[in-house]
């Protein structure tokens, strides 16, 4: 995977089938991402179309293993898609050889206009913070049921200062049935 890569003010749009604009996998570390904007098809209800994906695969979201560690979005625009931001980890949490996914970060975006999550933080992450975004979607007229933000079976993550809109069916759903009494999780919204 690409590591150490800073981008600034890039737009980029996933067309197709399947499009993720942005794809995090194969390790890629310490990579930034400032002010830009990743953007899917609007109204799509596909889980192939997601404008970020942090997963094990380079052609899923949902793909156990490494994609990466201590990444940061940050001041971007994410727009549509099923979800606008995706974190898939490891298949089970393993201590001894570093395998599960940790420090990632998504801080002060703008998160729009998704088909069911905004941010979607599932299985064995470490260290997610997830900080001062505004998830909403001011464009969508059929009332479904929404998440802002769903975090499954991680570890000391940070939930703090997010704004997500819970109109028209959207939840806040946190789950927090990995955390154990050494690991610290952070919940301020």
């Amino acid at each position: 995977g690409c590591s150490y890569l800073r981008v600034n003010n890039l737009n980029i749009w996933g067309l197709g089938i399947y499009a993720y604009p942005l794809k995090i996998w194969n390790n890629s570390n310490y990579n930034i991402f400032t002010a830009c904007t990743f953007s899917v098809p609007f109204g799509s209800t596909s889980t192939n179309q997601i404008p970020i994906s942090f997963s094990g695969s380079g052609t899923t979201y949902a793909a156990y293993g490494m994609c990466g560690n201590f990444n940061v979005i940050q001041t971007s625009t994410i727009s549509n898609g099923y979800m606008g931001v995706s974190f898939y980890g490891a298949s089970s949490y393993n201590c001894t050889n570093d395998q599960n996914p940790k420090g990632n970060q998504i801080l002060n975006n703008q998160i729009l206009d998704y088909y069911s999550y905004g941010i979607y933080n599932y299985y064995f992450l470490t260290g997610t913070v997830i900080k001062g975004n505004v998830i909403k979607c001011p464009n969508i007229t059929v009332h479904t049921s929404r998440y802002a933000i769903y975090s499954y079976y991680t570890n000391s993550f940070i939930i703090d200062g997010n704004l997500g809109s819970v109109a028209e069916g959207s939840y806040l759903s946190i789950p927090v049935t990995a955390t154990t009494t050494r690991n610290s999780t952070i919940i301020y919204n």
